[in-house]
């Protein structure tokens, strides 16, 4: 039997199609969302910086800027606690629920 170097060429993509495959599937199906705002002071209305801002038993988290604005990308969708954390202010929890507004 003479083998062709096109079969076996032909047979690995094959095969790297199928394994590829799901996980471009999976990617595709998994849906994500951004979870964005501005932290304000309370007391006297100014934006804080630097306010570490995270979704707990998560790794998504950011930092807001110098005028108060945090935006975190690729959130998967699902109810979370935005825990809002910064040095001299009491941490603050928020019940936020990301979901698609497409229905």
């Amino acid at each position: 039997m003479i083998s062709d170097k096109n079969d076996h060429i032909i047979i690995l993509l094959s095969l790297l199609i199928s394994l590829i495959l799901p996980l471009t599937l999976h990617a595709q199906i998994k849906q994500t969302g951004i979870i964005k705002g501005t932290v304000i002071d309370k007391e006297n209305g100014k934006p804080l910086k630097d306010v570490d801002i995270f979704l707990a038993n998560t790794t998504f988290g950011t930092t807001s800027k110098p005028d108060g604005t945090f935006l975190m990308k690729k959130v998967p969708f699902g109810s979370y606690h935005l825990i809002f954390s910064h040095l001299g202010y009491i941490a603050k929890a928020v019940q936020v629920n990301l979901y698609s507004s497409n229905k």
